[in-house]
């Protein structure tokens, strides 16, 4: 959480918050899981996940 309140203050609460959510929904909070959705978020705009089923 240490992370996520960091990178708040970087790139907004409700960035992260989207990323926390995204996070959350398939299962990714390794280190740099969060970093990368913000990339990705910014990168590509905010999508809705996908789960990968084979997990």
């Amino acid at each position: 959480m240490a992370d996520a309140i960091a990178l708040a203050k970087l790139h907004g609460a409700a960035d992260v918050d989207r990323a926390l959510g995204t996070a959350a929904t398939v299962g990714r909070f390794a280190d740099g899981d969060l970093l990368s959705s913000l990339n990705h978020q910014s990168e590509h705009g905010p999508a809705e996940p996908v789960r990968d089923r084979a997990r």
